[in-house]
């Protein structure tokens, strides 16, 4: 058989099972169907789910999240025939299944990925054809995302229950998203200049592939554990750019500027005319190059956040290394040795090492209880286990002692009876 005919007819089977799950959940209300088909489905996903006690709740322990708290109604509403309670427990039962199913995540996970591949497609000069299949496709994931917020709330409650949508800070998250989709159906917002900056924030779908993923989520919660410490190493940061600027201002202040005209001495000659490379007469100018001035400490710190990024940093080291004294014209390699060391020892502390640092404390804290800050609630617990594991020192079983007949076997065999 074609493998993909396999996986279609695979497909199938699963979802008539699910239609005929749904049609029962709606035809049969008695307590009975509720606890065994309801478990049955459950653990027929892979899931563990334990028997309600007192009709209160069911729970799941699910195989690729959190523990599912399914709540029962009252048991006198299994025995009400009324339409309104057969609705409610039809309507309660079925967003539940709907929302744990494995299938419900790998449709919004495939839509997230599709609607952020069409974001990327979008440019100034775009055929209107091709627009008008991009505004169609937005208005489909707007409805999927919908309808996952719409099923999502019903299952689990908006506010009022520990598990509840906003109680979740990355649902949260997918509700910002959806609200400002939500913008592009005001009417009039192609005149709204606001409407067209919440239109930029569809640039976060992306993120809602976080929600999916528990290690990014793991990640994600770890980089927000770290930003009392990148406070720490900022703060060491700006000590050091002040400590190097003010050392810059002490050697260079003053001897940055120069004439751009090549032949003349110092600044009272650097006046007048000279032909330039081009063989047109232009003024003589006595002035900072650009982006280089040590002139201040405002415009020292400056420069070496410049050069800190390592982009043309060695022109800017050959310049100063080419500084006199203020008011003379630079004179190849008269500050060699003092700019090329300043420069050079800057560029080891403030940018190698202040990058080694932000980097060191992102590792250290996912190494944070032996690099537990990585991983799941339910991998801490299996990590927790294996250390218990190890350490356990299995029990000696002592025999009783054995060989020839003797007085002193008797004795030893008494003492280990007695023992």
């Amino acid at each position: 058989i074609n493998p993909l005919t396999k996986l279609l007819v695979g497909r199938w089977k699963v979802l008539k099972s699910f239609v005929k799950d749904l049609r029962l959940i709606l035809k049969d209300n008695s307590q009975g169907y509720a606890e065994k088909t309801w478990l049955s489905r459950m653990e027929g996903l892979g899931h563990t789910c334990a028997p309600p006690k007192d009709n209160e709740e069911l729970t799941c322990n699910m195989k690729r999240s959190d523990t599912l708290i399914v709540p029962y109604p009252p048991a006198h509403n299994f025995l009400n025939n009324s339409a309104i309670h057969r609705f409610h427990l039809g309507y309660v039962l079925i967003t539940r299944f709907i929302v744990a199913h494995p299938f419900f995540d790998r449709t919004v996970m495939l839509t997230i990925i599709v609607s952020s591949g069409c974001l990327t497609l979008e440019k100034p000069d775009m055929a209107e054809e091709t627009r008008e299949i991009l505004d169609l496709l937005d208005h489909v994931f707007f409805g999927i995302f919908s309808a996952e917020f719409l099923l999502k709330v019903s299952a689990r409650g908006l506010l009022f229950s520990d598990d509840a949508y906003l109680m979740n800070s990355w649902d949260r998250l997918d509700l910002c998203v959806l609200l400002i989709s939500l913008s592009n159906y005001i009417p009039g917002n192609g005149q709204n200049a606001w409407a067209k900056v919440l239109r930029i924030g569809r640039v976060a779908r992306p993120l809602r592939v976080i929600n999916r993923n528990e290690g990014m989520k793991a990640l994600i919660n770890c980089l927000i554990e770290c930003i009392p410490n990148f406070f720490s190493v900022l703060a060491m940061t700006i000590v050091v750019y002040m400590l190097f600027g003010i050392l810059g201002v002490h050697i260079f202040m003053g001897r940055s500027q120069s004439c751009n005209d090549l032949t003349v001495a110092n600044q009272a000659e650097c006046t007048g005319v000279f032909p330039d490379d081009a063989g047109l007469l232009a003024p003589r100018v006595w002035g900072h190059p650009k982006f280089i001035s040590f002139d201040t400490i405002f415009e020292s710190v400056d420069t070496l956040m410049k050069a800190a990024t390592l982009v043309d940093w060695a022109d800017t080291m050959y310049y100063m290394m080419d500084t006199t004294d203020p008011r003379d014209q630079l004179k190849t390699n008269e500050s060699a040795f003092t700019a090329a060391f300043y420069f050079v020892f800057f560029i080891l502390t403030g940018s190698f090492f202040i990058l080694k640092v932000f980097i060191g404390v992102v590792i250290d804290a996912f190494a944070v209880n032996s690099g537990s800050a990585l991983l799941t609630d339910k991998q801490r617990l299996w990590v927790s286990i294996e250390r218990i594991v190890v350490h356990l020192a299995p029990l000696t079983l002592l025999e009783r002692p054995q060989g020839k007949p003797s007085i002193l076997l008797r004795i030893r065999q008494f003492c280990f009876d007695v023992c």
